[in-house]
């Protein structure tokens, strides 16, 4: 149990952005009912005299730690990010293992309606919402963005009535198909591979045996993995992972049964492959460039943005 200190620090922002005259902050908004106290976002909206788009970022942390507004990616991309008068909304979501799946994909979608809801009073495009995360927060926007819409029309809660469809997604060295991990190998990798095998096996809770083997346990990991969420109406992606050498979706060696590695590449090349295959436009930055220059990374994540943000529905984006 984390005590207040604890819950304090990793509370604060990393970045504050209080003396910035062009933002509205708004710190801490519930937008959850089920724990408020974990069911929490951070709002920092661009001063504009017409709706602005918006990007929604899921923070990562194995779906059992780390807190909104941290923002561990590259220096500059989120002041780069309100630069283009997209605002953003940082938020926190019910942690493992007291909060299993699916609670933390719930959490994602009813962020994306609450945001909505408050399209009016934040001065929000609510057809103009981009997700992304890094790590778990990419598996939450990629789910999110690949779901199904969870609206639900006739709900008496107004803010479930809002769709959750995105305009497009982030993905930054996110674990893509969960039915490949393969706990009992991870937990013998060190310290850092039994890291990750408690955290998948904490996100079901249910032992590594289970996780690989229990056919419900199986088929909540399935449900759990944006990859087989993906149909032809879904929106466009930035796919974004390190690897020794670049890799193309269309030419790669054969993907393996078995990925390990919750940041492997070979994630996002099975979900660019699955999403190519239905016809959806796609963007890959995937090889050894990829985190060793941070300013061509940020200028690649702005420009795909902004790019998905001005085009209509279903953009043709740019190949890369």
């Amino acid at each position: 149990m984390l005590g207040a200190a604890e819950v304090a620090r990793l509370r604060k922002p990393t970045l504050t952005f209080d003396n910035n005259p062009r933002l509205t902050i708004r710190r801490d908004v519930v937008y959850g009912k089920i724990t408020p106290d974990m069911q929490r976002m951070d709002a920092y909206l661009v001063k504009s005299d017409r709706p602005t788009p918006v990007l929604l970022e899921f923070h990562g942390g194995g779906w059992r730690r780390g807190a909104k507004s941290q923002f561990t990616y590259s220096a500059g991309l989120v002041e780069s990010i309100l630069a283009a008068d997209i605002s953003v909304i940082s938020v926190d979501y019910r942690l493992t293992p007291k909060h299993p799946f699916p609670a933390q994909v719930e959490d994602a979608a009813r962020a994306v309606q609450f945001v909505r809801s408050k399209s009016k009073e934040w001065n929000l495009d609510p057809d103009r919402i981009v997700a992304m995360g890094g790590s778990a927060g990419a598996h939450l926007s990629a789910w999110v963005a690949l779901h199904d819409d969870l609206a639900r029309p006739d709900s008496p809660d107004p803010i479930e009535r809002h769709s959750t469809r995105l305009r497009s997604f982030v993905d930054l060295w996110g674990p893509m198909d969960l039915t490949r991990v393969r706990p009992t190998e991870l937990a013998k990798a060190g310290l850092r591979g039994a890291d990750f095998a408690d955290a998948f096996t904490a996100a079901f809770t249910c032992t590594a045996e289970a996780f690989e083997r229990d056919p419900e346990v199986r088929r909540r990991i399935r449900e759990a993995s944006p990859l087989f969420l993906v149909t032809r109406d879904d929106p466009p992606a930035l796919i974004v992972h390190a690897v020794g050498e670049a890799m193309a979706p269309a030419k790669h060696p054969p993907i393996p049964e078995v990925i390990n590695d919750p940041h492997s590449a070979w994630h996002g090349a099975l979900l660019a492959d699955a999403m190519r295959e239905a016809g959806i436009e796609v963007v890959c930055r995937l090889g050894p460039q990829v985190g060793k220059d941070p300013t061509a990374d940020n200028e690649a994540i702005i420009r795909f943005i902004q790019g998905s943000l001005r085009l209509e529905k279903n953009p043709q984006m740019p190949q890369r």
